[in-house]
């Protein structure tokens, strides 16, 4: 059956539950399968039609003797889907593996800007302060949004103002907040749409990120792809086009295109973020990341490292 010109054999075999049947009736199988790999060195997969019918040791004793193990019958034909898909080049990378968890702490907004920057990310032109009377903003590109520094969920609390003409108006909004402390950005408009930017860590299979639709809309449309971290600029371009949202970044019914180059510019900006920080990192989240016809700007984003 292992023929040269095949890319590829799966053997299909579901695994008992070990509590109810003796496991070891399937170590032929799984016995044939290793030797087949040894003895004609092509490529061969065991798929489990479920993802709960392939154990854990059972992957375990196959990925040691080169065999693919897959779990799900659908997620196998998905991932032949994309190797068959992606070129070969991007296929020859290295997982980035993440450190084991610990207890994190979160680094505040406009300093998890500050340091996403540093690496190429665009944000927004900012101020902190704890004393609004006096802070000065003669410099800042008005309307301005007044957000309360501290707050997890800003909107729900009441802590974020949008589009405040002036100086009075920021006052104003801060006198309505519940805390003393305060970020004040520039108001980024011309928006085409709003993504999502996450990374967070695997113990299986290091940094995943994810990229969806953001903003307001984001457990709405539960629109969103993952891949492995380090990806290349293709890869992160072709998660995009599998977003529904895509055919508004596109310029959904004559309206304007979002800058996609600017967009893969802003997702690999984190990436190399997260390359640089494994030690500690355990989770990014920028939602939502504006996108305009000329930009792509992180108008929220939150870090959380084991430091």
């Amino acid at each position: 059956m292992i023929d040269p010109v095949l890319s590829l054999t799966m053997l299909i075999v579901d695994f008992p539950r070990a509590d109810r049947c003796d496991p070891s009736d399937w170590d032929c199988a799984v016995n044939a399968a290793l030797a087949t790999r040894a003895q004609t060195g092509g490529n061969v997969a065991m798929v489990a039609t479920l993802p709960e019918l392939m154990p854990e040791n059972v992957a375990t004793t196959l990925l040691a003797g080169g065999v693919i193990p897959l779990s799900g019958l659908r997620e196998a034909l998905m991932a032949t889907q994309a190797a068959i898909t992606l070129p070969a080049a991007d296929l020859d990378i290295d997982v980035c593996a993440a450190p084991a968890a610990q207890a994190g702490s979160m680094i505040t907004e406009a300093a998890a800007k500050i340091a996403l920057a540093a690496y190429g990310l665009r944000i927004p032109q900012q101020r902190t302060t704890d004393t609004i009377a006096d802070i000065d903003l003669s410099d800042m590109p008005f309307p301005v949004v007044l957000k309360g520094a501290g707050i997890a969920h800003k909107t729900e609390a009441g802590a974020v103002a949008l589009s405040l003409p002036n100086a009075q108006a920021v006052q104003s909004a801060a006198n309505a907040m519940s805390t003393k402390q305060f970020l004040i950005e520039e108001m980024i408009t011309g928006t085409v749409a709003e993504l999502l930017i996450g990374v967070v860590k695997d113990p299986a299979h290091g940094f995943v990120l994810t990229i969806g639709a953001g903003g307001t809309l984001t457990e709405l449309l539960q629109d969103s792809a993952s891949i492995l971290i380090p990806s290349s600029k293709a890869n992160i371009k072709q998660s995009l086009t599998r977003l529904k949202i895509h055919k508004l970044l596109l310029g959904y019914r004559g309206g304007s295109a979002a800058d996609i180059a600017g967009i893969i510019d802003a997702i690999m900006a984190v990436q190399d973020y997260v390359l640089a920080n494994v030690e500690h990192l355990q989770e990014i989240e920028i939602n939502p990341l504006i996108c305009t016809p000329d930009a792509a700007i992180a108008a929220d984003a939150l870090i959380r490292t084991s430091q």
